[in-house]
C-alpha cells in the first residue's frame, strides 16, 4: 500500500498534499486537502511508542478517517476496514489488535457522549 503525501498542520493533524487512492476491494479516492488526525489512539498506545502518523498505519488511518467523516459506511464497518487494511499492510497482529480496540473504544465513547446530550 502506498503512503499518502502529507503536510503537518499542527502536532495532531495532517493534510493530504495529493489525492490518495485505495483499491481494496472497493476503490476510494481521498482528495487532496483532506485533514486527518492519523490513528486516533488512546494515551496508552502512545506509551508503547506508536504515534498516530506511523508509516504503515497512516494510510489505513487516512481511509478510516475518511469513511468516518463522510459517513460513507457505518462506523463499525469503517473500523473493520481499518483492521483489514492494517493486516494487509503487514502491521503486526498484536499492534492491529491494539489499534482496533482503540477505534472501537473511541466509537463507544462517542456513542455514550451523544446519548448523554
Amino acid at each position: 500500500m502506498n503512503e499518502p503525501s502529507i503536510q503537518f498542520i499542527d502536532d495532531r493533524h495532517v493534510r493530504l498534499l495529493h489525492d490518495f487512492h485505495i483499491d481494496n476491494p472497493v476503490k476510494y479516492i481521498i482528495h487532496k486537502g483532506f485533514v486527518t488526525d492519523g490513528a486516533s489512539t488512546p494515551w496508552f498506545v502512545w506509551l508503547l511508542g506508536w504515534t498516530p502518523f506511523e508509516g504503515k498505519t497512516l494510510p489505513c488511518a487516512v481511509v478510516h478517517d475518511y469513511l468516518c467523516q463522510t459517513q460513507a459506511v457505518p462506523r463499525w464497518y469503517a473500523d473493520r476496514i481499518f483492521l483489514a487494511l492494517l493486516l494487509e499492510n503487514n502491521v503486526g497482529v498484536f499492534k492491529c489488535a491494539i489499534y482496533y480496540v482503540g477505534v472501537r473504544l473511541g466509537a463507544t465513547g462517542r456513542l455514550i457522549k451523544n446519548l448523554l446530550k
